[in-house]
């Protein structure tokens, strides 16, 4: 298909489909060509930055292969791709029926992380999301698997006290935070559920004014879902670097999404000093 042919076509698709230009797509490229550049051409020049991720089967691939491909990227988004029975399971059907089996599981496992034993410890913080207080919860037990203590991690406290040891209400209450004998983390969730750039964050007054605190750790984690990560990839990288060098190059900085499977939070990307 000529690139005239293909932006006529793709014009007549968003318009049957009510798709505005300027709202965030997961395009899904399957190539019956080796060389994709004609249609990225075409899709950039019509959605422009719009266009936040591509699955980019190898051409002539068997199809089994680039349905593999696609659906592991479905679990990813979802945080449940370390999950290879769920990931089997999505396979025997097709791909629309696997993106909705996949929504269904993640749902399922979403509803039984209120009867985790350690829920009872993950305090709601007024206004906060579900989303947001099952978030804490990952971090709690992660924080867990690495060797700290209930007793050492705390959830919604004040950190900051006086000189006879009084939380200082206004400070700064970061979402989790550890200290104990393997260290001192602060944790930060985000959703960014309606944000348009992630970098936004470091200049906002909220982020500002943690800088003080942080700096009394070893490492500042900022929680972040799967789908997020994937529509926000280009800025993210970005953003860790940026907050490493609001803490001065003193903390390290990591970027940690879910992994609803196992009830923990993942590694993504850490900036840390080279000294």
């Amino acid at each position: 298909m000529a690139e005239e042919e293909f932006e006529e076509y793709l014009e007549d698709l968003m318009s049957e489909l009510s798709i505005a230009a300027d709202k965030k797509k997961l395009i899904v490229f399957r190539p019956l060509e080796a060389n994709i550049d004609p249609l990225s051409r075409v899709v950039r020049k019509k959605l422009g930055d719009h266009v936040v991720f591509k699955l980019v089967s190898k051409y002539n691939a068997e199809p089994i292969y680039q349905k593999r491909d696609i659906v592991r990227s479905l679990a990813w988004m979802l945080s449940l791709d370390r999950s290879e029975k769920l990931i089997e399971a999505a396979m025997r059907l097709e791909l629309d029926e696997a993106f909705s089996y996949l929504i269904g599981q993640r749902a399922t496992l979403l509803s039984k992380l209120k009867d985790d034993e350690d829920w009872i410890y993950v305090k709601e913080w007024a206004t906060e999301t579900e989303e947001h207080r099952l978030l804490k919860l990952l971090v709690y037990k992660t924080l867990k698997q690495n060797g700290f203590t209930d007793d050492e991690i705390k959830v919604e406290e004040v950190c900051v006290r006086d000189q006879e040891g009084k939380p200082i209400e206004h400070a700064n209450v970061p979402d989790v935070r550890a200290e104990g004998a393997k260290g001192k983390i602060w944790v930060e969730v985000e959703t960014l559920r309606g944000c348009k750039d992630p970098r936004d964050l470091v200049v906002q007054e909220k982020y500002q004014r943690k800088v003080e605190h942080v700096l009394g750790h070893d490492e500042f984690w900022l929680v972040i879902p799967s789908f997020e990560i994937m529509m926000h990839y280009r800025t993210i990288r970005t953003l860790i670097r940026d907050l490493f060098h609001l803490f001065k190059r003193k903390v390290l900085v990591a970027l940690w999404r879910p992994d609803l499977v196992n009830r923990r939070i993942l590694k993504v990307m850490e900036a840390r000093s080279e000294a």
